[in-house]
């Protein structure tokens, strides 16, 4: 762990360097197989982003945790991992991911992490069975100004893929606007 947390120093100096506001983290997993109490590995990721958090904040740039991994994806995770996080600097990357969702919903997941959220990745905005309309609504309840990171699947058409994702988020946003 602690070599994890010098190379997440060592990215946030980076991104200082270079003017990035952040850098991005994932927990990726837990060592369930090999014995590890899942609350102790839990602590101990939660513990370390403190760490990273405040030697990130001292250089002016923000910590955001993908809610990512086999076992880190779900949310419920992540909230007790975010609970022992004690530093304001560190915040969650919502990964928008099918964990995300029960029965369909988003309600669950978003109470758990929407007051950490810093930083938003989406996947294809046309691709069926997430809300994204819903996921727009939302972070604009929040007040969220922040970016979002946008991943699809490799095309010979990068830009023009882009440019689609980028008409559908514009047009979830109209739709929000609408509803006041």
């Amino acid at each position: 762990m602690r070599r994890q947390i010098a190379g997440t120093k060592e990215y946030a100096r980076l991104a200082a360097d270079v003017g990035a506001p952040g850098i991005k983290v994932r927990p990726n997993g837990l060592q369930l197989e090999e014995g590890v109490p899942e609350g102790n590995t839990l602590r101990q990721i939660g513990e370390s982003l403190t760490e990273c958090g405040e030697d990130a904040a001292a250089l002016g740039v923000a910590v955001r945790v993908e809610v990512h991994g086999q076992h880190t994806r779900d949310p419920r995770r992540m909230k007790k991992i975010m609970g022992y996080c004690r530093h304001p600097n560190v915040y969650i990357c919502w990964n928008s991911n099918e964990t995300d969702l029960i029965d369909g919903s988003l309600d669950a997941a978003w109470r758990l992490l929407s007051s950490r959220v810093g930083l938003v990745h989406t996947r294809d905005l046309a691709a069926p069975g997430y809300p994204w309309l819903d996921l727009v609504r939302r972070l604009r309840g929040l007040g969220y100004e922040g970016f979002c990171l946008n991943e699809v699947p490799e095309s010979d058409e990068p830009g023009r893929i882009m440019d689609f994702n980028k008409a559908l988020w514009d047009a979830y946003n109209r739709i929000a606007n609408l509803e006041g």
